[in-house]
């Protein structure tokens, strides 16, 4: 971590800054962080991503609390992973965001590509593989 001279540390959000909870004073937020300041240049490689709750106190200044760092970029993704695999997620908001992702006709096709009949233009049914 990146401190400063009056011992505080310094971070500043890079990329993906979203809120995932809110209550009160107080929301959990999934961002990509850099631990220095906005204005200091940072190796892309030493930008991370980070499950941290914040406060908000009195006079509107975020404070930041406990949280986790994961070590590598593969960590959301597994963690993504369980968590639909336990069963969290709708349905349908899962599958309203992955079906524009550039990966979904392979990934279908890797998953159920015996239970698929391709059309001359590369398409499919999806009902073929809902039985």
């Amino acid at each position: 971590m990146a401190f400063s001279k009056n011992g505080e540390f310094k971070y500043s959000f890079r990329g993906v800054n979203r809120v995932v909870e809110e209550k009160g004073n107080q929301f959990i937020r999934f961002a990509q962080i850099a631990w220095a300041g906005e204005d200091e240049e940072v190796d892309p490689g030493k930008i991370k991503y980070d499950l941290r709750r914040y406060f908000t106190d009195a006079d509107g200044v975020e404070k930041m609390g406990k949280g986790v760092t994961f070590l590598s970029d593969n960590g959301p993704t597994e963690l993504t992973h369980i968590l639909v695999e336990e069963g969290f997620g709708k349905t349908s908001k899962i599958l309203e965001v992955i079906k524009n992702r550039d990966d979904f006709a392979d990934a279908v096709h890797e998953a159920y590509g015996d239970k698929i009949s391709e059309s001359d233009d590369g398409t499919f049914d999806l009902r073929d593989i809902l039985d």
